[in-house]
């Protein structure tokens, strides 16, 4: 039997901009249920691909056979283009390209039951992606084509496999003839894609599944760019009522506090129901599991409103940061019943916000005896060279040698001996950097 289940999903918008993925009608998709949309050439690109979901999976029924195809032209192991969720509720995407089956998986990220996220597989012809919410990850491999085929496009499952059904909602199915950047995907997968987008004239095809069919579990999903119309083929179209939000929020920043040793993150509340307050999780971009940094019970400036109609501004500075860590964040906000609904996530690293160019910042102690630290700045991912010279300009120790550095402020210690393991002899000496186009030195002093 068909349950349908309607949550509110907390989500950061842009001031006096309130549409989500939950704007209009959705789909829920049960037991062989799929949306079939034909096998049209414009479904079968050769080279750069982007396919894009909102999906909500189902957390009371188990997947039969292991995952839930979201979108797919063949079997996931040996033809075609796939996303799927596992029964873990780990998403995958797969490519069959002329070099064999590319796979990636978000192994970091567990998608929450019952709770909307934006899923989008991006192919190159490079390398192969996964945007989880925005987020990247990615394999890379020789540049090769995509193997195309005749089978058809289907959402939601395959009708030969019911072990790879789809158990939950999905919405706002994009097809594209283009690689889309991490940019453009954060600005548009929560608004509807118009003619503004940059990559508009690549789009084939987008299946919104708004029709007015609430109720019905068949007919037509209409393709509103293109002409791949899709039958549906027993999912139910429901309301999707998202778009009524109990704290409607916006304008989320991140940025680094006066003394530029902490994140200040803030946000403004255009209104609030039924508001206990706010959790702030964070979690570094490597995939580490989100942690509850702060909340409304230990930290006062996160206590809600409870239930008001006017604009509050919340600020919460995080002090415990890495200057070169990524750090990603998100909000929760809690009501009176416990029950949380999560931002979407901001990223930022001091590091990006603060460094602002390559250089040799300092060294200390100098003079020195025995040994000195260097402090310096790499702007982003580059190889470094760093030595030490003499008056002369003969190389007296090589410190690094294109070791990779990406972008962050360093420290690298010189303990006053020679590339032979001898002790240099007192007197004046250089430190010289050199990274990407940077050159620089610094004026060092040995004290015997």
């Amino acid at each position: 039997m068909k349950k349908l289940v309607t949550i509110c999903v907390l989500y950061f918008l842009t001031a006096g901009f309130a549409w989500s993925q939950g704007a209009g009608n959705a789909l829920e998709f049960d037991a062989s249920d799929y949306v079939n949309c034909g096998n049209n050439s414009s479904l079968k690109p050769s080279d750069v691909l982007t396919i894009e979901a909102w999906v909500r999976p189902d957390n009371d029924v188990v997947f039969g056979g292991g995952t839930g195809i979201v979108f797919s032209d063949g079997d996931e192991t040996t033809t075609g283009v796939n996303l799927t969720i596992s029964t873990d509720y780990i998403p995958r995407c797969y490519v069959l390209t002329d070099a064999g089956v590319k796979t990636i998986s978000g192994l970091a990220v567990t998608v929450d039951p019952v709770t909307w996220v934006h899923l989008c597989l991006v192919f190159n012809g490079s390398s192969l992606k996964l945007y989880v919410d925005g987020t990247e990850y990615s394999t890379t491999f020789a540049a090769t084509d995509i193997s195309t085929n005749s089978n058809n496009f289907i959402i939601g499952g395959r009708p030969s496999d019911s072990d790879r059904r789809f158990l939950g909602d999905i919405d706002e199915v994009r097809f594209w003839h283009a690689a889309l950047s991490q940019a453009t995907i954060q600005a548009w997968m929560n608004k509807p894609v118009t003619a503004l987008h940059p990559n508009y004239a690549s789009m084939v095809s987008y299946w919104k599944f708004d029709e007015d069919m609430i109720g019905e579990t068949e007919g037509t999903c209409d393709d509103s760019k293109g002409t791949n119309d899709g039958s549906n083929l027993g999912a139910l179209w429901f309301a999707n009522n998202d778009l009524t939000l109990p704290v409607k929020l916006a304008g989320l920043q991140a940025v680094p506090t006066a003394d530029k040793k902490s994140i200040e993150l803030s946000w403004t509340t255009q209104s609030e129901e039924n508001n206990v307050g706010f959790a702030v999780l964070r979690r570094n971009a490597n995939g580490q599991s989100w942690q509850t940094i702060a909340d409304y019970r230990t930290a006062p400036e996160l206590a809600g409103q409870g239930t008001i109609t006017q604009q509050t501004t919340y600020r919460y500075a995080d002090t415990n940061v890495d200057l070169n860590t990524h750090y990603q964040y998100c909000v929760a906000a809690i009501d009176i019943y416990g029950d949380r609904q999560y931002s979407q996530v901001i990223h930022i690293s001091l590091a990006e916000v603060l460094i602002s160019n390559f250089k040799l910042q300092a060294a200390y102690p100098n003079p020195f005896n025995p040994s000195t630290t260097i402090v310096f700045d790499v702007l982003k991912e580059s190889p470094v060279d760093m030595k030490i010279v003499d008056v002369t300009g003969r190389t007296v120790r090589n410190l690094l040698t294109g070791e990779i550095y990406y972008s962050g402020q360093y420290e690298l210690s010189w303990n006053g001996l020679t590339d032979h393991g001898v002790p240099a002899a007192a007197g004046v000496y250089f430190v010289v950097m050199n990274a990407d186009s940077y050159s620089g030195s610094l004026k060092l002093l040995l004290l015997k």
